[in-house]
């Protein structure tokens, strides 16, 4: 027996090699096809949420675009004209993305056609002079009637513009000098949007699920099978052209101004373990060629994975840029709704406003507005949340602000708090069930009689500071906000403050005082807030500005902004 050994002792050192080797291998190859498997998965979560931050995206700029030619219509010295709607609106669409899906219509309140027009042509459907209650049932036009009144955004499901071609229905309610002259709707073709979701080879490998809240399929890959994009009767044998179980979607539901789509994604393909890779590492060949093929592999997946990730990086930030992109423009709209510098100076005299957003767009925003009875009413807002959803709180405020002092009159600082409530409590639907969202806004508001230099003031959460001298008299705002906060709604505060010639006032969010720094990196509190005011009481009102800005971004230093920033200082 030992003799044997001996003499075969190389061959069976051979045998003993190949059997480590292919257990070795077999194990590699088992690694090999879990890591596959984790790319596919972050393949197909990556094109999942592109997916959702193009239908996202996409819908919210229609919105934001909707209000403002609601306001467009609403704030301009004449009633405009269909062409001049139609340049005003190419103004706003200029840097959009499917530019060329939109379709506008200005309707009455007898739900008749006004006007209607695309990026090019006016009426091209030949919708003028005809009724809405052609297309809409009883229901859909009651909601329509409540947008105008409300002045609010009304979304209605997907419809068939043409064969294959869906679209979806925004509603903005318009009041003109406190009366109701209808509503603009703007029609999304949902075409370019849905389609666009397939470009980039995302046709080849996947297939996408968009399911409104009432079953409602939008897309059927039309581009595949013939059929209408869009389609009310489901037709779950289509997925199985492509052998593709139901199961395997991944889903996300989200919401559009009430509009609820569930966005799924899914591979054509499903995966299939090699079998034959296993049974193969058993061969004496394969086994001897092995560890070269292997180790030659791994170069070779590694720089093509390397190479794989700089596109997908460069992806990233080319659909980051998009976003952002997309994101400025909203701030160019939000701009549009704050009071300029020019009517500040007009109607506070000597003032500083600090307006420092976190993102691109704000929670927070200004409002101004000088009576003609010499009344200048001044607030800053901090409404929930800061980013888009923000910037959109902002806007709402902004037009109920209008409405209430400009429109219907209403100077006196503790009404102009409780109307303000009832319209945002409206607006957004607040009934105080457990679990429902507390949007709103925390404010503070003043009213400067400049006949007598008397002041009202009222407070949703924010306070005001009145400097005199060395100290910092604080007139407590009430502890709610301008929305849903009990089943008891308490009336707002007035206070009523005679004023004196070099008095100073301080409105502001609490973003200033919230931002985390220093050597600790613990919040900058309301206590040294007013010892800095108290110590640059006598420089100008520009100047103090500066030193509050340079003061909070030398607390900061390397960390982030936590919250929006508004602070409003005004000289008596």
């Amino acid at each position: 027996m030992l003799n044997l050994i001996s003499k075969f002792k190389i061959q069976l050192f051979l045998i003993a090699l190949l059997l480590v080797g292919a257990v070795v291998m077999y194990f590699v190859a088992s690694s090999f096809q879990k890591q596959e498997e984790e790319k596919r998965k972050l393949r197909l979560q990556a094109v999942h949420e592109d997916a959702i931050l193009k239908i996202k995206s996409s819908v919210n700029n229609f919105a934001m675009l909707a209000s403002g030619i609601g306001s467009f219509i609403k704030y301009n010295e004449k009633f405009p004209t269909d062409g001049e709607l139609q340049v005003y609106t190419n103004h706003l669409i200029k840097d959009l993305q499917y530019k060329d899906s939109l379709v506008v219509s200005l309707i009455d309140t007898n739900h008749v056609f006004q006007y209607s027009f695309t990026k090019n042509l006016i009426d091209p459907q030949k919708l003028v002079g005809t009724s809405v209650r052609q297309f809409r049932d009883k229901v859909d036009i009651s909601l329509l009637q409540y947008a105008m009144e409300k002045e609010i955004m009304v979304l209605f499901e997907p419809f068939n513009l043409v064969e294959g071609w869906p679209g979806i229905a925004m509603n903005f309610g318009i009041k003109r000098n406190g009366e109701k002259i209808g509503y603009v709707a703007s029609i999304i073709n949902l075409k370019h949007i849905v389609n666009s979701i397939y470009n980039g080879g995302n046709s080849k490998d996947f297939a996408f699920r968009f399911t409104t809240s009432k079953g409602f399929d939008f897309d059927r890959e039309a581009v595949y099978d013939g059929k209408p994009i869009y389609n009310k009767n489901r037709d779950l044998q289509f997925y199985k052209n492509f052998d593709i179980d139901t199961n395997l979607f991944i889903y996300s539901n989200i919401s559009v101004f009430d509009l609820n789509i569930r966005i799924g994604a899914v591979y054509k393909n499903a995966s299939r373990a090699d079998n034959y890779f296993v049974l193969f590492l058993y061969s004496w060949y394969f086994i001897l060629f092995a560890f070269s093929t292997i180790t030659v592999r791994q170069i070779y997946t590694a720089q093509r994975l390397n190479f794989k990730l700089r596109i997908a990086n460069q992806q990233i930030e080319e659909k980051n840029k998009e976003i952002t992109d997309s994101i400025e423009y909203a701030q160019n709209i939000q701009k549009a709704f704050l009071v300029s510098d020019e009517y500040l100076n007009t109607a506070l005299a000597e003032h500083f406003l600090l307006f420092k957003p976190r993102d691109i767009v704000s929670g927070d925003f200004y409002w101004c507005y000088q009576s003609t009875e010499g009344k200048v009413i001044w607030t800053a807002v901090d409404c929930t949340g800061h980013g888009v959803p923000g910037a959109f709180m902002s806007m709402i405020g902004t037009g109920f602000l209008n409405e209430i002092i400009i429109e219907n009159g209403i100077t006196r600082a503790d009404v102009i708090l409780n109307k303000l409530r009832e319209k945002i409590i409206t607006a957004l639907g607040q009934t105080g069930k457990l679990g429902e969202q507390k949007d709103g806004m925390d404010m503070a508001l003043c009213v400067w009689d400049r006949q007598g230099d008397k002041l009202e003031f009222a407070g949703a959460n924010n306070s005001l500071w009145l400097l005199r001298g060395n100290e910092i008299q604080e007139f407590k705002a009430d502890r709610q906000p301008i929305g849903y906060f009990s089943d008891e709604l308490k009336p707002f505060t007035k206070h009523e403050i005679q004023l004196q010639k070099g008095d100073l006032l301080y409105t502001f969010s609490d973003g200033y005082q919230d931002q985390f720094g220093g050597p600790k990196g613990k919040k900058f509190k309301a206590k040294m807030f007013k010892e800095l005011l108290v110590s640059i009481k006598d420089k100008p009102m520009e100047k103090q500005k500066t030193i509050i800005d340079q003061k909070i971004e030398e607390w900061k230093g390397d960390l982030e902004q936590v919250d929006d920033i508004c602070i409003i200082g005004v000289r008596i």
